[in-house]
């Protein structure tokens, strides 16, 4: 006696079918780029970061600064010791020339307070060099600012596609629909 061979009946694939699977093949493959290219592009801009922090730190150095003038405290308000108000500093340089600059001091500072400001290499006012933490901040902003654009923009092809397949079924549909449909709603004799 031979044994019973049951046969599954397999559904037919239409052509679109196989476009919308690769297309989500696809989409999974470019999500998982941009999540690599993300941490490439965070890496090098990590790298950079630390470079130029460096090259700003050997180039800028503090120096004392005076205040030139009283800061006032906020009137009518109840304000922290921490609250900060914008006041003018002066200093010299190397060279002996007087320097004036608004700089972020507590509110309510006197004149003649000292306070210190970054300078470059001529004696002119510039920002602090950057901090680990700015690094660090700067290289994930940028990792995950590209690795977000890059998965939108697979996201967004991918919805393109399933938009066209859609739209190519539906007129596929109605093309049968309209073969078949005089032929299912003729009265019978």
């Amino acid at each position: 006696m031979r044994p019973d061979r049951t046969t599954v009946a397999v559904p037919p694939v239409r052509g679109s079918d196989r476009l919308e699977r690769l297309a989500r093949v696809l989409l999974v493959c470019g999500l998982l780029a941009a999540v690599l290219i993300g941490l490439a592009a965070g890496t090098a801009a990590h790298t950079q970061a630390q470079e130029q922090a460096a090259s700003d730190a050997a180039d800028r150095h503090r120096v004392p600064a005076t205040l030139v003038a009283d800061v006032p405290a906020p009137a009518g308000e109840v304000w922290a010791d921490r609250a900060m108000a914008e006041g003018i500093a002066g200093w010299t340089d190397r060279a002996g020339a007087g320097h004036r600059a608004t700089v972020a001091v507590r509110a309510g500072a006197a004149a003649g307070d000292h306070v210190s400001v970054w300078v470059d290499r001529d004696g002119n006012r510039t920002p602090p060099p950057m901090s680990a933490a700015d690094v660090t901040g700067r290289a994930v902003g940028q990792g995950l600012g590209i690795a977000a654009g890059l998965c939108l923009l697979a996201c967004g092809a991918h919805l393109r596609v399933r938009t066209l397949l859609d739209r190519s079924r539906s007129r596929r549909w109605a093309a049968d629909w309209a073969a078949v449909e005089p032929l299912w709603t003729r009265s019978a004799p």
